[in-house]
């Protein structure tokens, strides 16, 4: 019996101590107001991090570098909700394990973490109109150098209007926004998975607080 209330007692210590530390991370921004658009996992980990809601259809997915630029320099003109959703890609071959989502007919949304065509269209337009609601400044947008990203690619994300954008590859690329980050295991040409480059720039003293204050990169801001 003693052991039990014990139990309790430490499980709802750390419950508590989890509350206090969200709220202490979500104190230091200066406005919760913002959605995150990036090209793999790496947007779902700052939700998490802040325990806040998904404000963002970029969560438990990926685009290959053509098909984020695309999307990304069409933002204000492709309709989200318009999304065809089935198991084929241009980019493999045969039927996949998870939904792949079309919008405007070329770019492909792929679902990894999804395990329905249901699931995959009923989360995606569910936070897709969510993130429609929030202005231009409040977008903050993420490219790395997965998935064949070339200089060009690099180059194309450097022109997007986006006033809060950010980078990330394990060569210098010229880019203004770009950071440097540790390669994949066996993959020295590109960075981490999302979650794992995530943790890695925690790790190495990457300064979330100030990207999302927009005090990283002043010179973006208008």
């Amino acid at each position: 019996m003693i052991g039990r209330i014990w139990l309790q007692w430490k499980q709802q210590r750390a419950v508590q101590q989890k509350k206090r530390m969200f709220a202490s991370r979500r104190s230091q921004l200066n406005t919760l107001d913002f959605a995150v658009i990036a090209n793999n996992c790496w947007g779902g980990e700052i939700y998490k991090y802040f325990d806040l809601p998904f404000s963002s259809p970029f969560i438990g997915l990926y685009l290959y570098p053509d098909c984020y630029l695309n999307l990304l320099e069409n933002w204000n003109q492709i309709n989200l909700q318009e999304i065809r959703i089935g198991f084929t890609s241009r980019y493999k071959e045969g039927v996949l394990s998870y939904p792949v989502g079309i919008l405007n007919e070329t770019i492909e949304v792929h679902f990894l973490h999804y395990h329905s065509l249901e699931e995959a269209d009923s989360k995606w337009k569910r936070r897709a109109a969510r993130i429609r609601e929030f202005t231009a400044d409040q977008l903050f947008v993420k490219f790395c150098d997965r998935d064949g990203a070339s200089p060009e690619h690099f180059n194309r994300f450097e022109r997007l209007s986006f006033q809060n954008k950010i980078s990330f590859s394990v060569q210098p690329n010229g880019s203004l926004v770009n950071r440097i980050s540790k390669p994949e295991a066996g993959k020295p040409h590109q960075v981490d998975d999302g979650v794992k480059l995530f943790w890695n720039e925690m790790d190495a003293g990457f300064d979330l607080i100030s990207w999302l204050n927009g005090t990283m990169f002043p010179g973006q801001r208008t």
